[in-house]
């Protein structure tokens, strides 16, 4: 009994060692469990994460690609090469390309093919005028190629939204400066100051200059009478036409002075009088007879006291016969109580003079 009672005892602590066994393996099993629930929920929520930055990932790429798309459409708005071939009957599109450009900060260009020579022209300026009474704005395309530049415009009309094209044009351009040399006539060299100071140094000063050459100045009005330079026009215009001077002498002839009259020529006599050449200017004329002139003015007294200046007048006359005379004016004065001419008087001692009064 006592062995029966140990092996029983024996029993039940193995089966109790097995209860314990069997409870830990089943703690051991619901602490797996557990942790496979969680290692399966972080797969889950890696999982969601995962799923989430791919399609932000897509929608990157989208944007991206959006932005790319807008570079790029900038971009070739701010290149805008325009064929003139192609947009040649469409010059309204020409402008909307041009004005895109503008507004995207580039610089639009126009491709124009020149009898086989393509040329590639910058926008250089814009402008708006008023042509014929309607606003334009003109859209100026230059390029500079071999030394020649070209121009082509392009406009449309402010208000109506009509466009259109100016002819290419081109000229020659000049030689490049050359400097440190002073140019020839025709050049196009460059003057260095050291040239310009030279070049200025016989130039005639603004104090008293000696003119050489043709000097010429403005035509003063004919009253003019201020200290502006008299031209020969301003001296013709004083004279009344006169295109000359024809020095006469009491050989001349009735008919070589009415010549120089025809001829605008202003005859003037050169006489030797009590050993003083005088000039008599031409007065007047006619069929009978041409007169010249010789007028002064002179102090006159009347017994040692001034009485007053007074004018007298020679007088040369060439008749119709070629026979020239002198014909002498007495002086005439304005005096206190009247007018006053000095009469001469032929007497048996010779010739007395009395001023009287003048009553014609």
């Amino acid at each position: 009994s006592a062995r029966s009672a140990a092996a029983g005892a024996a029993a039940a602590a193995e089966k109790e060692s097995e209860a314990t066994a069997a409870a830990l393996a089943a703690k051991d099993s619901k602490e797996t469990a557990s942790s496979a629930a969680t290692a399966a929920a972080s797969c889950a929520e890696s999982a969601n994460a995962s799923k989430n930055a791919a399609q932000l990932s897509q929608q990157n790429a989208a944007a991206s690609a959006s932005a790319a798309a807008a570079s790029a459409a900038a971009a070739a708005a701010k290149i805008a090469e325009i064929d003139h071939a192609e947009y040649s009957a469409d010059a309204s599109g020409a402008v909307a390309i041009v004005e895109a450009a503008i507004q995207a900060g580039g610089i639009p260009h126009v491709v124009y093919d020149l009898n086989g020579k393509e040329l590639r022209l910058s926008l250089s300026g814009k402008q708006e005028i008023s042509y014929f009474g309607t606003q334009r704005m003109n859209y100026i395309f230059t390029a500079i190629q071999e030394g020649v530049l070209y121009q082509i415009g392009l406009y449309k009309v402010v208000s109506g939204g009509a466009a259109g094209w100016y002819s290419i044009a081109y000229a020659e351009m000049q030689p490049l400066l050359e400097y440190d040399e002073v140019p020839t006539s025709g050049s196009h060299k460059a003057l260095t100051s050291g040239a310009v100071y030279s070049a200025l140094a016989v130039k005639a000063p603004l104090a008293s200059p000696a003119f050489t050459g043709e000097p010429k100045a403005p035509t003063p009005a004919i009253a003019d009478d201020s200290t502006k330079i008299a031209t020969t026009a301003f001296v013709q215009a004083a004279l009344g036409g006169v295109k000359g001077i024809y020095p006469c002498t009491t050989d001349t002839t009735y008919a070589q002075i009415t010549a120089a009259l025809a001829a605008g020529k202003l005859p003037v006599l050169i006489e030797t009088v009590e050993g003083y050449t005088m000039a008599f200017v031409y007065s007047n004329g006619g069929p009978t007879a041409h007169q010249f002139v010789l007028a002064g003015w002179g102090e006159y007294f009347s017994e040692g006291a001034l009485i007053s200046g007074g004018m007298s007048v020679s007088m040369m006359i060439c008749s119709s016969a070629s026979v020239w005379t002198q014909k002498d004016i007495l002086p005439v004065i304005a005096g206190v109580n009247g007018t006053y001419i000095l009469k001469a008087t032929k007497t048996s001692s010779g010739v007395t003079y009395e001023w009287v009064a003048d009553n014609s």
